[in-house]
């Protein structure tokens, strides 16, 4: 199942998910040392092109791709920002055309095996590819025991939908000619008040999966879940814990890989 085929979804997604990009990318600006901009990045799987926008950053023209037109519909558009329909496993790229990948919150979706060889054909010698994710750990800074709701109610009610979640295989990456640098940790934290904490939770694909098989509606689920989840609410807004991983990955050069 495509979670995120849908307009509503898509508007859901684009404007109650944390706009935590900037965070990451001012991470990747430091960790590959990027005095200046990149000449041309590529946002693998964009959604609603929160990641691409903030790519921009470092980038002097950025293209998102996803495989939903209706994601894609959502994305806002800036000046040196495009957005292309095309899956993660076929990129309709020139080979050695690209000085930097990015793929945010979505590694876990794709077709790693396919993927993983686009990416190297796309990537120029030298070029990265950055994964990153950011997940919502389920804690509540003002109540502990809003963790234990999370873990005992609201999985419960949505249990976690299938994805991949192998760790990464040096030896594969090493047959496209890619190298993991290095790993980076981080977390941050959202204010949410109640009612936007119950729409980013219903941008989450384990209640998407409830909404698209019919079992519920939409307004069953906003206000079963707002009943709640209001209780942990002591004032207006609450503050929520996310962390996630920075995964560095080099594109070989090649001529002096053919040296050795």
């Amino acid at each position: 199942m495509n979670y995120f085929a849908d307009a509503d979804v898509a508007r859901r997604y684009a404007t109650f998910r944390p706009y935590f990009h900037p965070l990451v990318i001012s991470k990747v600006q430091n960790a590959l040392h990027l005095d200046t901009p990149v000449k041309k990045a590529l946002d693998v799987a964009c959604g609603t092109g929160q990641s691409t926008r903030a790519l921009k950053h470092i980038a002097d023209q950025v293209i998102g791709c996803d495989l939903s037109p209706e994601m894609l519909a959502a994305a806002t558009e800036l000046p040196g920002v495009s957005y292309i329909l095309a899956p993660a496993e076929q990129l309709p790229f020139d080979g050695a055309s690209i000085d930097l990948i990015t793929i945010s919150s979505a590694f876990h979706w794709v077709d790693r095996m396919r993927f993983l060889p686009e990416a190297a054909r796309v990537l120029r010698s030298g070029g990265w590819l950055v994964i990153y994710d950011n997940s919502f750990e389920g804690s509540m800074r003002e109540n502990q025991a809003f963790e234990q709701w999370v873990a005992q109610q609201y999985l419960t009610q949505y249990p976690v939908t299938p994805r991949e979640n192998k760790p990464l295989d040096p030896y594969v990456l090493a047959e496209h000619g890619l190298r993991f640098i290095r790993e980076e940790r981080y977390v941050n934290e959202v204010l949410f008040t109640r009612e936007d904490l119950v729409r980013y939770l219903m941008t989450k694909s384990l209640v998407i999966s409830v909404l698209e098989r019919g079992e519920r509606s939409q307004e069953e689920v906003y206000l079963s879940l707002l009943e709640q989840v209001s209780p942990f609410f002591t004032s207006e807004h609450g503050t929520f814990r996310f962390s996630g991983y920075i995964w560095y990955i080099r594109k070989e050069n090649t001529t002096r890989a053919a040296d050795r």
